[in-house]
């Protein structure tokens, strides 16, 4: 599971396994939950349109923002 405000890129060997998880009949939904994507972020990868260089935004479990994590807002209020 993935840690709470760990910041997570989606990296070149990342996508790969994506790619092949839903190559083998992997849904969208579980994929999203297992790496801790969007279903969005998870159907770009798999369309091949998903550019690598930009972060992709998550729900901040503290304040319920979409932001790049760590959240910055929690960071200042000191709820993380």
């Amino acid at each position: 599971m993935i840690a709470h405000g760990q910041k997570l890129k989606v990296t070149p060997e990342i996508r790969d396994e994506i790619k092949s998880a839903l190559g083998h009949g992997s849904r969208v939904g579980e994929l999203a939950k297992v790496y801790g994507f969007s279903r969005q972020l998870i159907t770009l990868v798999r369309k091949g349109k998903f550019d690598d260089r930009v972060e992709p935004y998550f729900r901040c479990s503290g304040c319920g923002g979409k932001v790049t994590m760590p959240c910055r807002l929690c960071n200042i209020r000191g709820e993380m």
